[in-house]
């Protein structure tokens, strides 16, 4: 990558939030001005003033920027009503899908003369009070400067190994309570059929009471997934025994974790995400690995893990 292409990535990185995402979604998705007006309900001029805001942060610090120049103090106005208005949208959103998810309370928005960024910590922040002390404390630390520097001298493997299963614990909690990003959000109302931000589809799992959760809110998505499976699959899945398909249920229907299946159904974290992968193997139609092909992965993959993490031990050091 030429420097000058490095100077403007930097640049765009740290644009706004919904300059950002517009100028993303425009330039990297075709996404086109009269669509993204159209499914945001706003004029284009709006629009338009977004994406030149986003060009002239990009240029103003690079050479060769040309002469134009973003004119803050006439296009400032419609640019942030458009951004009040679509941040009080996406609380309601979150607030909807935290409340279709079981997670009752009320979340502390930050004021809103601070970036739409709090907006996605003080969500996030809501949804991990709700976990265990331990993946708390696991949240606050992967939030501490120079966290990823600090986790190198940490090289002891059970260390990483508890760590980094925490860490994709709070993000799981966090998919399935319904939480996303801003442009994510955003993305999905101006371009859902562009899979932003990975041009891949997916799938994602939903949090839904139990029917024993008396005091939870009812969802208002029905998992149609199971209704339309194809009937071979479903056959498939009625010859398991009986616990793995309710791990099954419960991990992939009611968006429950591992940890959470495992305690419910009392068997150890290990038999629950056994049971769960062959479930997922019985409905696909594949066979199951052999537990010699699965040690072989596993230790293929953890060499791989071990190699790059001796390269950024000796990144940090020569640094």
């Amino acid at each position: 990558m030429l420097h000058l292409d490095k100077m403007r990535l930097a640049e765009m990185n740290r644009l706004p939030a919904l300059p950002g995402a517009l100028f993303r979604l425009h330039n990297f998705f075709d996404a086109d001005v009269e669509t993204m007006a159209q499914r945001l309900v706003t004029d284009k001029e709006s629009i338009l003033l977004c994406l030149a805001e986003a060009r002239t942060l990009i240029h103003a610090n690079t050479p060769y920027g040309g002469t134009d120049r973003f004119d803050a103090e006439e296009a400032g106005l419609p640019i942030a009503l458009l951004e009040r208005r679509l941040r009080r949208e996406y609380r309601q959103h979150l607030e909807s899908n935290f409340a279709a998810s079981g997670y009752a309370g009320v979340i502390k928005w930050p004021a809103p003369s601070t970036d739409i960024v709090t907006d996605e910590e003080a969500a996030a922040t809501f949804v991990v009070s709700f976990l265990s002390a331990s993946f708390r404390s696991a949240a606050s630390k992967s939030r501490e400067a120079d966290v990823a520097t600090v986790d190198l001298w940490r090289f002891v493997p059970p260390w990483r190994r508890i760590l980094r299963r925490r860490r994709l614990h709070i993000a799981d909690a966090l998919g399935c309570a319904g939480w996303m990003r801003f442009d994510v959000w955003l993305a999905r109302r101006v371009a859902p059929d562009r899979h932003y931000p990975h041009f891949y589809t997916l799938h994602q799992r939903r949090r839904r009471p139990l029917p024993d959760e008396t005091n939870a809110i009812p969802s208002p998505q029905d998992d149609a997934r199971s209704r339309e499976a194809p009937s071979e699959a479903q056959r498939r899945f009625d010859r398991l025994p009986g616990l793995t398909q309710d791990a099954y249920i419960l991990f992939e229907t009611y968006g429950r974790s591992v940890d959470e299946i495992s305690k419910r159904l009392g068997i150890g974290r290990r038999n629950a995400d056994r049971r769960i992968r062959r479930a997922i193997y019985a409905i696909i139609g594949w066979p199951l690995p052999s537990p010699v092909w699965t040690l072989s992965f596993e230790l293929k993959l953890r060499w791989k893990r071990l190699k790059r993490q001796c390269r950024d031990v000796l990144i940090a050091f020569g640094e």
